[in-house]
């Protein structure tokens, strides 16, 4: 049997992002949020990816999934978590 969590909403949610390009991140996330902060953590040692945290407020889970499949769907986005 599988249980979901339970997360109030509206709530600050996080997502860390893997990808090639931190502006093909950030517009990704500008087309589905307004109020949100982009911080690049690392990056690979050979350069090719890098990894940002995105973090900002959601209203709803129906809003937290839409962002996360927009940014799965992005070419430039290796991996979300």
């Amino acid at each position: 049997m599988q249980q979901t969590a339970l997360i109030n909403y509206p709530c600050r949610w996080q997502y860390t992002v893997i990808g090639r390009d931190f502006h093909a991140v950030q517009a990704a996330v500008q087309q589905h949020a307004i109020d949100y902060t982009l911080s690049q953590s690392r990056q690979s040692s050979g350069g090719k990816y890098l990894s940002v945290t995105v973090e900002l407020t959601v209203a709803s889970e129906e809003e937290r999934l839409a962002l996360y499949r927009a940014l799965t769907e992005e070419s430039a986005v290796a991996l979300v978590l």
